[in-house]
């Protein structure tokens, strides 16, 4: 939410040079990334919070242990790839019968979704992990590992990525700690110093909050200035053609900024993005 704000506002001074305050707190990130998942509307069916199930509540986004003990997430969210995984695992009444007709994602009755989840689990008990990636992969059904922490560290393509990093710790020496999601070309960044004590910096951070400043060192903002948009994207206009959860949130923060969002979704089904935001 405060990268948001601040790039927000970064555009708003660039368009009409008045420069703003940006404050958010950890409640409202808390309130803003679980808005698709506390639906409350005029013709919405009443709200299921699959959620609580630690397994996943959706019979194909949801992790399952196999024979060996070792577990596997399913990540099918459209038809087809509910299909293919229908094929693929030998279970062709997924696909088949009407009890399933609304599958993966639109399920009327729970009792169907419980038995697909049955269905499934038992059939993956039969093969070892190893097994099941393969054929499912090689069927195009969106499948990946379980991993610990350290397992997912330990990946090359993690390593390679800069996702991990090296740093020291006054108490604890050498650590492996999550490296920056994001790569800068020219101004790359990295851990550059341990994490402070307890109390470190409480009177430095005192004193900076008691510290006013000169009222020349401050940027005066005019919330009444004619130039300053009502909205920090008002005026421009995005066009939206994507699916699935990560681009079309991308499309809602950008409306909620004030841009003019123009959605294209396809004419299958009810000819509406099933994952809209």
């Amino acid at each position: 939410m405060a990268v948001q704000g601040t790039l927000a506002a970064l555009h708003v001074g660039n368009v009409c040079g008045i420069g703003q305050k940006i404050e958010t707190s950890m409640y409202q990130g808390a309130i803003a990334i679980r808005s698709p998942m506390l639906p409350l509307a005029d013709e919405i069916p009443q709200f299921r919070n699959l959620n609580l199930l630690p397994q996943g509540g959706l019979p194909t986004y949801r992790m399952y242990p196999c024979s060996d003990g070792k577990w596997l997430h399913i990540g099918c969210l459209n038809r087809e790839f509910w299909d293919k995984l229908a094929v693929a695992m030998d279970l062709i009444e997924l696909a088949t019968e009407p009890e399933f007709e609304f599958a993966p994602a639109g399920w009327t009755r729970d009792q169907d979704r419980e038995a697909a989840i049955d269905l499934i689990g038992s059939r993956l008990l039969e093969r070892p992990r190893d097994h099941w990636l393969s054929v499912l992969a090689e069927s195009d059904v969106p499948v990946a590992p379980v991993l610990t922490t350290q397992q997912y560290m330990d990946l090359p393509q993690v390593r390679q990525s800069g996702l991990v990093q090296t740093a020291h710790d006054l108490i604890l020496g050498e650590t492996s700690q999550v490296g920056l999601p994001i790569g800068f070309s020219e101004t790359p960044g990295k851990t550059r110093m341990s994490a402070p004590k307890l109390g470190q910096h409480t009177d430095e951070a005192l004193a900076s909050l008691g510290h006013k400043g000169s009222s020349s060192s401050r940027m005066e903002i005019d919330l009444n200035n004619e130039k300053s948009p009502k909205h920090p994207l008002e005026g421009m206009k995005v066009l939206d053609l994507s699916s699935f959860i990560a681009a079309p949130l991308g499309s809602m923060v950008l409306s909620d900024l004030g841009a003019d969002v123009i959605k294209v979704e396809p004419l299958l089904g009810k000819g509406q993005d099933l994952w809209r935001f």
